[in-house]
């Protein structure tokens, strides 16, 4: 396999691995459409509907076909004799990490869509919550009417497949929008648990479904009625946490506002703090001018009794 053609971007970075120029871009491509195939088997799976039968066949086939491609480049990386081939690994066990592996030769870069590689840092964490902070915004709000449908039109949506299958198509969007977020952003950070502890509401949105998926799955198997009405009692619990969860990570972005309207207020609030620092400094300095004329006439005044 050669090495396609830098781009603009890839080019000022020669120090880039060939192989991580080959891959970056379809690779980055397969992991995403791993992680819809991922989200399609957590909120179609678990239902008692055998019309999703076909969904999730899909999910399962789609999975299957892109597994073993992760295993292949773990394979071509190490006859090439790359060293660094952990990330990869962890890559081949959880096929949507690969959304933030770093470059092989410094560790410090990451392949995002039409930015091409860049610097991980807090530089990329600002820029990429300016450039994604609307959109999730958006997606954010959704959650409240989600919520309002589910509530008035219960029956209608218990009756009706197509129904059933755009709510969950609609909850399974919020789903893999959050999740792409949260992968994104903890790959650009250098400080990750301090990430994960700041957005545990993030982390447990996407975590929740994980969970009842694989309850579900692991009840659903023992083909007993008791315990498939337990796998079901968990799965409605879960769900319910997951959307006040939802809910709450809804209110705390609205009232936060979008990055650019955030960004404003701090450097609003910055300019504020400057402004007072300044007058500090300038109080300061006219004590201690005031401090000092004090000390040189009580010097000549005691040299003058002298």
């Amino acid at each position: 396999m050669q090495p396609s053609a830098p781009s603009n971007a890839e080019a000022e970075r020669p120090d880039i691995d060939p192989l991580d120029r080959v891959f970056a871009a379809p690779m980055w491509g397969l992991s995403l459409a791993s992680l819809v195939l991922f989200g399609g088997l957590l909120h179609f799976y678990g239902h008692d509907r055998g019309e999703y039968a076909a969904i999730l066949l899909g999910c399962i086939i789609g999975s299957c076909i892109i597994y073993p491609v992760y295993w292949a480049e773990l394979l071509i990386r190490w006859q090439a004799g790359q060293t660094r081939l952990r990330q990869f690994v962890w890559c081949c066990l959880l096929p949507p990490l690969r959304l933030g592996v770093r470059d092989v030769a410094s560790g410090q870069r990451l392949w995002l869509p039409a930015w091409g590689w860049v610097q991980a840092g807090r530089a990329l964490e600002q820029r990429l919550k300016s450039a994604i902070g609307l959109p999730i915004l958006l997606l954010s709000v959704l959650v409240l009417p989600l919520l309002a449908i589910e509530h008035l039109f219960a029956n209608q949506i218990a009756g009706n497949l197509q129904f059933h299958a755009a709510m969950q198509a609609a909850w399974g969007l919020i789903w893999l929008t959050f999740a792409l977020e949260f992968l994104v952003m903890v790959s650009a950070t250098d400080r990750k648990l301090d990430y994960c502890r700041q957005h545990w509401v993030d982390l447990a949105i996407i975590l929740l479904p994980l969970l009842a998926f694989v309850r579900a799955l692991r009840l659903g198997s023992l083909l007993r009625v008791q315990q498939m009405t337990k796998a079901y009692r968990f799965k409605g619990a879960m769900t319910r946490g997951w959307r006040a969860l939802l809910v709450l990570e809804a209110i705390q972005r609205l009232i936060a506002g979008p990055p650019n309207r955030r960004l404003e207020k701090l450097r609003t609030a910055l300019d504020l703090k400057e402004a007072e620092l300044r007058q500090l400094r300038a109080e300061i300095h006219e004590l201690e001018q005031k401090l000092a004329i004090a000390d040189t006439g009580g010097t000549a005044a005691e040299r003058g009794a002298a």
